[in-house]
């Protein structure tokens, strides 16, 4: 398969020129790219204005932050309407070296050859700390599921399960789209030769009880959008999938307990915690909390 049948999709959002280099090297190794920026139109965007001159890439400005999944959605139909047969989608920061579609496309040859693959993923590699991050992984040794940054996916999955789920708006889009995959017969899997450097955040660690704990620091408000989304992703597989359900059901617990003791704006944290929560439980979605 030629790559001029590979679609890009970068999400952006205040980037810095970082993006710049990114998008050049994606350019070299994919058909088309399409950056979806949610940058505010208030906001200076003179990065987002740079790259357009250069050219060698399709720009869609949405004026305002209209959340990862629906910038995603954007950039999906916008690259599979300009003929991609594969895509694959990247946070602004991610970076790839030489050879990583081609790796990709080579894991699928082999893999389709034993299993219904629905996401292609690479191996990642934390930009800051230079240490690979474990995927996570069921009891039976699949993979359970992996970032958004670094996925590919064929056009038709898309055309057959649907899109990423925009009610969400930010955080565990990945998680749920993975879900809705596995559920429906399909595996995730892994390209070990493809390595993309990923940044998690401000990830510190600190330590509690004798243990070493990492702490997000996520801001308060990014907590909201978290615990809500976290536990509506667990109500909804619970049965379906009951040992991711309970591993996040653990996670929750240990999460919130790690942000109200270790981190910083404790009490906005744990409101905003709280306030997640209850907004789950009454099915209250979308943008609800401006980031």
């Amino acid at each position: 398969m030629g790559s001029h049948l590979i679609g890009a999709v970068v999400v952006s959002y205040n980037p810095s020129r970082e993006i710049l280099r990114n998008v050049a090297i994606l350019s070299g190794q994919v058909g088309h790219v399409v950056v979806v920026d949610n940058t505010p139109s208030t906001n200076a965007q003179s990065v987002i204005d740079e790259l357009e001159q250069r050219g060698g890439c399709t720009v869609i400005r949405n004026k305002k932050n209209l959340g990862i999944a629906t910038a995603l959605n954007i950039g999906i139909r916008a690259a599979i309407s300009k003929g991609a047969v594969w895509i694959v989608t990247f946070d602004q920061d991610s970076h790839i070296g030489d050879g990583f579609i081609d790796a990709m496309l080579a894991t699928y040859r082999e893999a389709m050859l034993h299993s219904k693959v629905g996401i292609l993923c690479p191996r990642y590699k934390d930009a800051r700390l230079g240490v690979f991050l474990p995927m996570r992984r069921a009891a039976n040794g699949d993979i359970s599921g992996c970032f958004t940054s670094g996925a590919m996916t064929h056009a038709d999955t898309f055309r057959s399960m649907g899109l990423m789920e925009e009610a969400l708006f930010i955080d565990y889009v990945d998680h749920e789209y993975c879900l809705r995959l596995r559920c429906a017969g399909y595996k995730i899997v892994e390209c070990p030769e493809a390595i993309l450097q990923h940044s998690l955040g401000r990830i510190t660690s600190r330590v509690l009880l004798g243990k070493t704990a990492l702490l997000t620091n996520h801001s308060p408000r990014r907590h909201y959008y978290i615990s809500r989304n976290r536990l509506t992703m667990i109500e909804r597989y619970l049965f379906k999938d009951k040992e991711w359900a309970l591993r996040e059901i653990k996670g929750l617990l240990m999460d919130s307990v790690k942000v109200v003791l270790l981190e910083k704006q404790k009490l906005s944290k744990a409101c905003y915690i709280l306030r997640g929560l209850f907004d789950s439980l009454f099915g209250r979605m979308g943008l609800r909390v401006s980031l």
